[in-house]
């Protein structure tokens, strides 16, 4: 405090990443990024180069440490006349972002395809704690218009678990539990599933909506299988998923430049066409929807007619595989504008992060930390991107 009563505080000094952000002083390394495969053909117009600093970037996660590692294990780096040109495939915009994030530790968020962009960079590039920023925007903003373009992003990061009662708990043991890496990670999963039981929990609401949406018919076999085997879709009948398995493979025929005929629709469904539960429609509707169809075989369709006629009339062995006598419940998770209290603890962070902020222009801002950033590894991380490294006389 001063002599004249009033306190006088020294203004901190910015960080070295706030002054250095897409400035040549001091850059060791220069990052060309395009979206086309390292070595491929791109335009100049494709291509952004993005000036860049080994001391900064190397803190930020395994990957780029890696890659200074690399760079420092090379002789010539080290002449001073000698400078390093990293060829990185990503949309360059979004690299962008990572570099701000970064330098910065700040992101603006703006809209549902850059942040799912910036997602999939995020966990190639190991920034665990801009991963859960992504996740954070995209569930609280999570609606029907854009629930299928999420998950069809989320979905090859599920492994395996039933969403259908609620997001994966997470199973570590006491050493991982103890770990500063394990606990990054952790966070990370319990975000992305908590996104992605949202996600579901939202379809399930909608489904009468979703299935006979645009959207649900690009989606690829995987999520389409994820989604239609679900006991809570809340649906009229099982008329709703058996149309949507019609459309569905019309469209996968045109898209993979196939002649749009009743055998290449049943060979991309596949078993696929059990999903429709057909023994929970009654034998008028079955005769009047799927019975007239050619998507079933003339053996299905008299079985299941037979069985739908007579319920003690066994189906052949092949159909006894699949649920189809199995009714589906729904019971309302209050998704549409209500709070989702399977996700409260999900939603209070979420809350926190954007009480304030119009959740269509969310920046976020992060504090940075005192100590080095998380030291993390994320599996298949080694692939995720190519570098080639050149020499810039």
């Amino acid at each position: 405090m001063g002599n004249n009563g009033i306190d006088s505080e020294l203004p901190s000094a910015p960080s070295p990443g706030l002054i250095l952000f897409n400035s040549e002083d001091q850059s060791d390394l220069v990052f060309i990024v395009t979206l086309d495969p390292v070595g491929g053909f791109s335009s100049f117009q494709d291509k952004w180069r993005f000036p860049a600093h080994s001391f900064i970037i190397r803190e930020s996660s395994p990957f780029f440490q890696s890659l200074v590692k690399q760079l420092d294990s090379n002789k010539n780096w080290k002449l001073p006349e000698v400078k390093p040109i990293v060829n990185i495939q990503c949309q360059p915009e979004i690299f962008h972002s990572v570099m701000s994030y970064i330098y910065k530790k700040e992101v603006k968020l703006d809209c549902i395809s850059k942040c799912l962009a910036l997602f999939e960079s995020s966990i190639k590039f190991g920034l665990t704690d801009l991963s859960v920023l992504s996740l954070t925007f995209l569930q609280s903003n999570l609606m029907v218009s854009n629930v299928i373009e999420i998950l069809t992003t989320l979905h090859p990061y599920e492994r395996g678990t039933n969403y259908d009662t609620g997001p994966k708990e997470s199973i570590n043991t006491e050493e991982d539990k103890h770990s500063i890496v394990n606990e990054d990670l952790i966070k990370l999963e319990s975000h992305l599933n908590s996104c992605i039981y949202q996600c579901y929990s939202l379809i399930d609401e909608n489904a009468e909506l979703i299935l006979t949406s645009e959207g649900i018919l690009s989606i690829n076999e995987s999520l389409l299988r994820s989604i239609l085997h679900r006991d809570s879709l809340n649906i009229t009948n099982e008329m709703a998923v058996f149309e949507c398995l019609d459309r569905w493979s019309t469209i996968q025929c045109v898209r993979r430049r196939k002649e749009v005929t009743i055998e290449n629709k049943i060979n991309l469904l596949g078993t696929n066409i059990y999903l429709a539960r057909y023994l929970t429609l009654s034998l008028e509707a079955f005769q009047h929807g799927p019975y007239l169809s050619d998507l079933l075989s003339d053996q299905d369709k008299q079985a299941l007619k037979a069985t739908l006629d007579n319920p003690l009339v066994p189906l052949p062995n092949h159909l006894q595989l699949y649920p189809l006598a199995k009714q589906r419940f729904h019971v309302s998770k209050q998704i549409n504008g209500q709070p989702n209290h399977n996700l409260s603890t999900m939603e209070t962070e979420v809350k926190q992060i954007t009480d304030g902020v119009d959740n269509a222009n969310l920046r976020v801002v992060v504090a940075r930390k005192s100590h080095s950033p998380f030291k993390k590894l994320f599996s298949g991380l080694g692939e995720a991107i190519i570098c080639v490294i050149q020499l810039l006389d």
